[in-house]
This record gives structure tokens, sequence and C-alpha cells, in this order.
């Protein structure tokens, strides 16, 4: 099997039979350490409803696309001169 140590008496110090010892701890326990921590698993205080920031953006989005909306009808004049007129690169 793949998976059975090599019968052979060369050991490089890879592989399944790599001979250290397995007495490694696991990172996360040497980084959490052993000092206990209190902890308050209370759930956060409700948030007071901001009604005056969310109306002023309100008001501030429908201004916007109604001076939008409404531009082209007091200007027609600006938006005939946005017409394109093509200018050919090579005579043939």
């Amino acid at each position: 099997m793949i998976a059975d140590p090599p019968t052979s008496g060369m050991r490089l110090g890879v592989g399944f039979d790599a001979g250290r010892a397995r007495t490694r701890t696991e990172a996360w326990k040497t980084t959490i350490g052993t000092k206990p921590v209190p902890a308050r698993f209370a759930l956060l205080p409700e948030g007071k409803k901001r009604w005056d920031r969310m109306g002023l953006s309100a008001m501030l989005q429908i201004s916007l696309v109604t001076f939008f909306v409404v531009m082209p009808i007091f200007f027609p004049e600006r938006i005939d001169q946005l017409k394109y007129s093509v200018v050919p690169l090579f005579m043939q």
C-alpha cells in the first residue's frame, strides 16, 4: 500500500516516516493562552432611528433626479447641439 512506511533503512526525514515526535501543540492553543477571560454574551443595545438623515438623503436624491429631468425642458436648445457629425478618416 502507498501509505505503508518504507522498508529501506535510508530515512530522509520527509514524508510519512519523518521520525518526528507528534507532541506539537496546536497554534491556536498557544495563541489563546491559559488565562481565563470574562465574556459578556448580552445583546447590544438598539440604535436610535435616524429619520433626519434618512429624510435628508431622500430629499437630496429627489432633488437631483428632478434637476436632471427638468433641465431638458427648460433648455432644449442645448440638447440639439449634441448631434454628432461623421468625418471620414480616409478617401476611397
